[in-house]
């Protein structure tokens, strides 16, 4: 236990070394210590996004990508980190709340809102746009328009995620 302990202050005094020499005052740090950061750091962006990703939201290339945006995030939060700041903890947490949200938008970015969801399901059932515009009490037009914007947002989605 004692010796976990050690190895773990270890790692937290390497993660405040590194991010020391990474933040370079005049604004140009060295690539080599941002990529030992990086390496250092790497088990535990992957232990964290496969957390965050347990329910299975994002597909395999989509996690993918995520790991590889982390290296530029990495980057960012090494530049903003202030540890002098009252309240700013560990460089190990500032990174995890930033991968965290970056996580959580880009999940957001590829969910539907209720009113199109329940359109989309609408137009796979069969229903008409006159059913559509009852449900949700609104005009006819209305719910041709929002049938059609379900549709080209979904033909979106698919292709995004053709491309990945």
């Amino acid at each position: 236990m004692r010796r976990q302990r050690e190895r773990q202050a270890q790692g937290l005094d390497r993660d405040a070394e590194l991010v020391a020499l990474g933040s370079a005052q005049d604004g140009c740090a060295d690539p080599t210590v941002l990529h030992s950061l990086y390496l250092h750091l790497q088990p535990h962006i992957t232990r964290w996004v496969t957390c965050l990703n347990r329910e299975g939201l994002l597909c395999r290339p989509d996690v993918d990508d995520f790991l590889q945006d982390a290296y530029v995030l990495l980057l960012n939060a090494v530049r903003s980190y202030d540890p002098a700041r009252p309240g700013a903890g560990l460089f190990r947490t500032f990174l995890e709340r930033i991968i965290t949200r970056r996580f959580r938008n880009r999940r957001c970015a590829r969910r539907l809102p209720g009113r199109q969801r329940y359109v989309l399901k609408a137009v796979a059932a069969g229903r008409s746009a006159s059913t559509i515009a009852a449900h949700l009490r609104c005009s006819l037009r209305t719910a041709l328009r929002l049938k059609r914007d379900t549709i080209v947002r979904v033909r979106r989605l698919l292709n995004a995620e053709s491309y990945d």
